[in-house]
C-alpha cells in the first residue's frame, strides 16, 4: 500500500489565451489544501426532537501561492495577471487538479478535475518572496483523467 506524498498531487493553471490549454504547474508553493466549504442548512422539523442538517452544496476553494521566481512559468503569468488586477470574467481561469489516484482507464492516467476558478490575489510579500492568491471554484467540476507526455498533462473528460 503506497502513501500519497505532497509532490504526487498536482495543480495546474491554464496560462493560454486560446481554447488549447497551456498548463503551468504550481511548483514553488508551501501550501496545498483543498477546502470543500460545505453549505449546510438546518431544518427544525416539527416531527423530530432534534434539528436536521441538510447538506446543500460544496463551494471548494484553495488558498495558493507561488514563489517570486522570475522565469518560473506560473510566477511570470500570475504576476502579469496580478498587475492587471482582473475582475469579473477576466479573473476566471481554468484549473486542473490531478490526484495521485490511478484512473481505472486508460492505463497511466490519473483521476483529475478540471474547473474554472476565480483568481483573487490576497498578498504580494517580497520579504517572504511569495505572491498569494485564492482559487474559488466558479462552476461545475469536469471529472476525468489526466495523462502526461513529457511532463505536460492532457485532460480527458469522463464519458
Amino acid at each position: 500500500m503506497a502513501t500519497w506524498e505532497k509532490q504526487n498531487s498536482m495543480l495546474f493553471v491554464d496560462t493560454s489565451a486560446s481554447t488549447t490549454p497551456s498548463w503551468a504547474r504550481v511548483r514553488k508553493s508551501t501550501v496545498f489544501e483543498l477546502s470543500f466549504n460545505p453549505e449546510i442548512e438546518t431544518q427544525d422539523f416539527i416531527d423530530q426532537q432534534f434539528p436536521s442538517d441538510i447538506l446543500k452544496y460544496y463551494k471548494p476553494t484553495m488558498e495558493q501561492e507561488t514563489m517570486l521566481e522570475e522565469g518560473d512559468e506560473l510566477f511570470d503569468y500570475m504576476f502579469s495577471l496580478m498587475d492587471s488586477l482582473p475582475t469579473g470574467t477576466q479573473a476566471v481561469r481554468p484549473v486542473l487538479l490531478v490526484f495521485p489516484k490511478g484512473a481505472e482507464t486508460p492505463e497511466g492516467a490519473f483521476v483529475a478535475w478540471k474547473v474554472d476558478c476565480t483568481v483573487s490575489f490576497t498578498s504580494y510579500n517580497p520579504v517572504e518572496k511569495k505572491l498569494s492568491f485564492s482559487l474559488s471554484f466558479a462552476g461545475d467540476i469536469q471529472r476525468g483523467t489526466a495523462a502526461f507526455t513529457a511532463g505536460a498533462p492532457t485532460f480527458t473528460a469522463a464519458g
